[in-house]
């Protein structure tokens, strides 16, 4: 690599488009209350980089245009062969045989089917030898539409938790199998999966939502008095994570995942469900065409802002739907975040289903129909009204007569606005006033300090079935034996970060009985046969790790970076993986000359440099050495022409050695630092890709978080 590089010439290649996400994210963040992540990562920064990449174009919504682009895909012709017969090109026989590509479908299109086939050069016999050998034909691609085949991780390997799928957002049982064997899985990006066999030692797993139009899943509702079930399930993560994807509506399955049915919008097209996260989903006893949904906002970067959340409800089992509950904004620039739906429950004991909207507090109704709701007094035993800054996010339950309520404020912890507040209160009287509980310790922060608060992210109150005692859902899974204003006895059942077998971050949970438990979290799925005391590990056939990034390595085998799953590496099959670094991992690269010599990274620049196949790591680059601003994963490239350097790109491009040996030595900034501003002010302009070219180690290019791709040719 020539030193002539420190010094570059960079050339404005192609303006395409001003970034507006920005706008909310930055002037407003300390409204926005986005989930904290753990291992020190950066919301803000996370939050920027996702959505950067999954903008629409000015007043479009996302998540309406990639529905439109999925059924147009089902439109699309694809290829299958057919065989013809034909004389070749000066031959006499009329009996060769070839393969063409056409077959029945509207205006030439063609039913699906792999192949590997060469067109025809020839045309149809008219008695003698035709040219058409010699005129221009398109080879068939040497496998189009050909088979998949999963790699995994089924499972990853993780210490200390064990075998970890990714992040679980949703649980649901089949009412009618008493044994608790069949349950339902929802993830956050992984679809939907089934066990028939969840009570086992070793639970095994399917995919059941492969053909679904999204695999973002937020609640899961099985009606068990058909056969097969119905299965309906809302879409969209509704955990305010910075990585949550929006929904496309609500799914209904009537032949156990086969096909599906998509409701997208309510009372005729006047709402888009389009962009909502679905987290509730209940069906009306003894009537199960009547259904309620309890819709939020999935992530307010994400799309267009114009749907409506709340509570909706069908009266045809899942056909149409309308908006039964929501409120206006009263707070500039929430965005909706006001009428967003938290938590929906049913009390059977009053006939009565209960919603959480923020900013409101509850509202109960004993129809769901529109005309039916009523607001309930302040969610807080000291009297406060809600607000969005008090009551961003609440979870309820229910057990008998009885009703629990957990809270987060806006910035992340358990909701206190007055001294008799605690953030998890019961009310034994409709929810006409509350009492305080004490919460455990730390619920949603990590008792060490070093994880931010999450409250608003990882969240439930959970009361078992057939007893008296009550669990929490936060950073870990706390129960205490008895409910009681004076004092808890809160135990914590899974110690996460210190002596615990289960993944942090809890998310959901499914009861069979007052023992026996489902969990779900950050990690996948545990389930519990003595209500916490010990837990077994349920993820080794569950394939939802979300990857950030993958390579090859050679052999068949692969390693890549997740969301919270950190970076792993595969066995030589592909489908047994194990960690092999902590964090949220990024980007990955194998040098092409040493298999053994492996890149990987957390947030900001923190290349890691492995020269033993990822035994060990240790710094390449880190944020000591280039201090410059950075997406929240820094996109960084191999050279081609010489893959001992780096190119990495901040806010400008820098090279250096790949070398894990002398951290931070001989890096060198190649461009100009660039920047953007908007009405918040001035704001940084990241590089979000980079990339040389392998037939000239002078010609770089970059591209920008505002759409600019910019190159050197010197």
């Amino acid at each position: 690599m020539s030193s002539g590089r420190a010094y570059r010439q960079w050339f404005w290649l192609a303006p395409v488009g001003l970034a507006l996400w920005l706008a909310l994210p930055l002037c407003a963040q300390q409204h926005s209350a986005a989930a904290r992540r753990h291992f020190r990562d950066n919301p803000r920064a996370r939050q920027a980089w996702f959505a950067r990449g999954r903008q629409a174009p000015a007043g479009e919504s996302p998540a309406r245009l990639f529905l439109r682009a999925r059924r147009q895909l089902r439109r699309m012709p694809v290829l299958r062969p057919r065989v013809v017969m034909h004389p070749a090109a000066g031959a006499a026989s009329a009996g060769t045989a070839s393969t063409s590509l056409s077959g029945p479908g509207p205006t030439g299109a063609i039913a699906a089917g792999p192949f590997t086939a060469t067109p025809s050069t020839a045309g149809p016999s008219t008695g003698s030898a035709a040219p058409y050998a010699a005129a221009t034909a398109l080879a068939a691609p040497a496998s189009f539409g050909g088979t998949w085949t999963s790699l995994g991780p089924q499972p990853e390997t993780s210490p200390p938790w064990g075998d970890v799928a990714g992040r679980v957002t949703a649980l649901a049982l089949d009412p009618a199998d008493t044994t608790g064997n069949t349950l339902y899985v929802g993830a956050a990006y992984g679809g939907l999966w089934k066990s028939t066999n969840a009570m086992s030692a070793q639970p095994t797993f399917t995919p059941i939502g492969d053909n679904m139009p999204t695999l973002a899943v937020g609640s899961i509702a099985i009606d068990g008095s058909t056969s097969p079930p119905t299965i309906y399930v809302g879409t969209g993560e509704p955990n305010n994570s910075l990585d949550s994807y929006y929904g496309v509506g609500i799914l209904k399955s009537t032949d156990g995942g086969q096909t599906w049915t998509e409701a997208t919008d309510a009372d005729g097209g006047a709402e888009t469900f389009l962009g909502l996260a679905f987290g509730a989903i209940l069906i009306a006893p003894s009537q199960p065409q009547t259904l309620l949904a309890c819709a939020s906002n999935a992530n307010d970067t994400q799309d267009g802002g114009t749907e409506l959340p709340g509570v909706y409800q069908s009266t045809d089992g899942g056909q149409t739907w309308s908006l039964v509950l929501s409120q206006p904004d009263n707070v500039p620039g929430y965005a909706t975040a006001d009428s967003a739906c938290t938590s929906l429950v049913y009390d059977a004991s009053r006939g009565e289903y209960i919603a959480a909207l923020r900013g409101r507090g509850y509202y109960a109704s004993s129809t769901g129909a529109a005309s039916s709701w009523t607001a309930l007094a302040s969610p807080f035993p000291s009297g406060t009204a809600a607000t969005v800054e008090n009551f961003y996010r609440a979870s309820l339950a229910v057990r008998g007569a009885d009703w629990f309520a957990i809270i987060a404020d806006y910035k992340d912890d358990p909701s206190a606005p007055g001294s008799t507040d605690t953030g998890l209160a019961v009310s034994v009287n409709g929810g006409q006033s509350w009492q305080p509980i004490a919460l455990p310790p730390n619920v949603f922060c990590a008792a060490q300090g070093s994880i931010p608060c999450q409250g608003t992210y990882d969240q439930y109150v959970a009361a078992p079935p057939g007893g008296t005692s009550l669990v929490v859902g936060g950073i870990d899974v706390w129960s205490a034996p008895t409910v009681s204003t004076q004092s808890m006895a809160w135990t914590n059942l899974t110690n996460a970060y210190t002596t615990g077998s289960v993944h942090p971050d809890q998310h959901a949970i499914a009861f069979v009985d007052g023992t026996h438990w489902f969990i779900g979290n950050d990690g996948g799925v545990w389930s519990t046969a003595n209500a916490g005391g010990a837990w077994t590990d349920m993820n080794a056939t569950l394939n939802t790790i979300q990857f950030m990034s993958v390579s090859a390595i050679g052999g068949g085998v692969y390693f890549g970076g997740s969301q919270d799953n950190g970076t792993a590496l595969s066995a030589a099959s592909g489908t047994a993986w194990k960690l092999i670094w902590g964090g949220d991992g990024g980007d990955t690269a194998v040098s092409p000359t040493n298999s053994q010599e492996l890149l990987t990274e957390n947030e900001d620049v923190s290349l890691q440099g492995s020269q033993d196949g990822g035994g060990t790591f240790n710094p390449v680059v880190t944020s000591s050495t280039i201090t410059d601003p950075s997406s929240f994963y820094v996109p960084y490239e191999l050279d081609p022409s010489d893959p001992t350097q780096v190119l990495l790109g901040t806010d400008r491009i820098w090279e250096g050695p790949a070398d894990p040996t002398a951290p931070g030595a001989g890096w060198a900034a190649l461009g100009p630092q660039d920047s953007t501003s908007n009405y918040c002010g001035p704001v940084t302009n990241t590089v979000t890709a980079v990339a040389a070219a392998p037939s000239s180690a002078d010609v770089i290019y970059e591209g920008f978080a505002d759409g600019t791709l910019m190159m050197t040719a010197n």
